[in-house]
């Protein structure tokens, strides 16, 4: 999970053939976003997720917490369900390429891409090294731009 910046915000390990929405409501546990002054936030302001994320029990447990869910809804053979129909922002969910730039981002890594490490907990501090490179990366470009403004 990323902020809408691209930076690391928490990953989770599952095995190949669990889908990653099975683990949503435990990485949305994992997530702290840094405030200038205070203890980090733990809710978003949005999520935006592809149609895979389009479940019942996620958009409750994001509507229960507060957050915007933005995640379009399936598009299903045997009809919608009665009711409201699911409302998305779809300014917001344009900006989802963000997420998927820094899943490909850890791809590059070919440690992390080939899966190189035979234990869970080695794998998962290689994954944690790639999200602090790019978290650093960052850091960097963010330098870069505020000195070339200055100049």
């Amino acid at each position: 999970m990323t902020d809408g910046a691209g930076t690391p915000l928490a990953a989770n390990l599952t095995a190949s053939q669990t889908h990653d929405s099975t683990v949503f409501e435990t990485v949305m546990s994992k997530v702290r976003i840094c405030v200038p002054k205070g203890r980090p936030r733990t809710l978003p302001e949005a999520v935006a997720a592809d149609k895979a994320y389009d479940a019942g029990r996620i958009r409750k447990n994001v509507r229960s917490r507060g957050i915007t869910a933005v995640i379009p809804e399936k598009c299903k053979t045997h009809g919608r369900k009665p009711g409201r129909p699911i409302q998305f922002d779809q300014e917001k969910y344009k900006r989802r390429n963000v997420v998927e730039r820094a899943a490909g981002m850890m791809k590059h890594k070919r440690r992390i891409a080939t899966r190189y490490e035979k234990t869970a907990r080695n794998y998962m501090a290689q994954v944690h090294l790639a999200m602090i490179e790019g978290i650093l990366r960052q850091f960097e470009l963010k330098r870069l731009v505020s000195q070339s403004v200055a100049a």
